[in-house]
């Protein structure tokens, strides 16, 4: 009998584990989330795709070669998202 609970383990391990998702494509999930919300316009999906202290940021080069990061706030990004605009924001990640 301790022989089939050994058995009955591993077996219940390398099943959760074929099943389960890779790391990368769990990470995939918010970054989808937000492209997908800024094509739509979907403020839910933008919002669901920043963790309460996320930091959004840009990062430009000016014609100089300085660099140049400048803070955003993450609800005005949401805002000027969700604002009425004729194209759609269709972002292409990978």
């Amino acid at each position: 009998m301790p022989c089939m609970k050994w058995i009955f383990t591993l077996l219940t391990f390398f099943s959760l584990k074929a099943f389960s998702q890779p790391e990368y494509e769990l990470v995939k999930i918010p970054i989808n989330n937000l492209f997908e919300g800024m094509r739509l316009s979907d403020t839910a999906l933008l919002k669901a795709a920043f963790a309460p202290s996320a930091i959004l940021q840009t990062i430009t080069k000016s014609k100089q070669g300085k660099v140049d990061v400048r803070t955003e706030v993450i609800n005005d990004f949401i805002t000027f998202i969700a604002k009425p605009h004729p194209e759609i924001y269709d972002e292409r990640t990978f």
